[in-house]
């Protein structure tokens, strides 16, 4: 490709201007449907991994979605585990002001 964006020009030796210009077009068809072939062939390869990147973007966005959400169930089960440990030591050292207040060893 040159800076402006076009192709470059093709550039024939010698020897294609030699030949009769039945086999010059005869070659340029075959050219041209060679060069449509390969297009072809490329343009389906572009699709495929289109198709296989917006896969792939999406497996990747449900990820993101499980992780958050596993995120936030974890978080919830730490505060409330938490929370439960916190009660748990409230109620054992009422437990113990009671055992004290009874007479016993705390």
């Amino acid at each position: 490709m040159h800076s402006n964006g076009a192709a470059p020009a093709l550039v024939f030796d010698e020897r294609f201007h030699a030949r009769p210009k039945e086999d010059q077009i005869d070659y340029l068809k075959k050219l041209c449907a060679s060069q449509n072939q390969a297009l072809d062939l490329m343009q389906q390869e572009r699709d495929k991994w289109l198709s296989e990147a917006k896969k792939l973007e999406q497996a990747v966005a449900n990820a993101e979605s499980a992780f958050y959400i596993q995120k936030n169930i974890t978080q919830n089960m730490v505060t409330q585990s938490n929370a439960d440990d916190q009660d748990t030591a409230e109620r054992i050292h009422e437990l113990e002001k009671k055992v004290k207040e009874l007479g016993g060893k705390y």
